[in-house]
């Protein structure tokens, strides 16, 4: 991880797709595959237009909607 901490002491990182920066709370997780042997971390918006969404582990943040 390459982020930083700012004066809050939040600790910010890349989505690994888009490259936005964001909390890490926010940041869920692409588990390793062919195509991204290491996995990737993923933003929320990212992983909403990813094409295998369940693939992806969900950050701590994120709270599940049923409909």
């Amino acid at each position: 991880m390459a982020g930083y901490i700012d004066k809050n002491n939040v600790q910010w990182e890349h989505c690994n797709v888009c490259g936005d920066s964001v909390r890490l709370n926010d940041l869920g997780y692409e588990p390793p595959s062919t195509e991204h042997v290491h996995g990737r971390d993923i933003c929320l918006t990212c992983t909403n237009a990813h094409p295998n969404i369940e693939s992806i582990q969900p950050a701590r943040s994120w709270l599940e909607v049923r409909s």
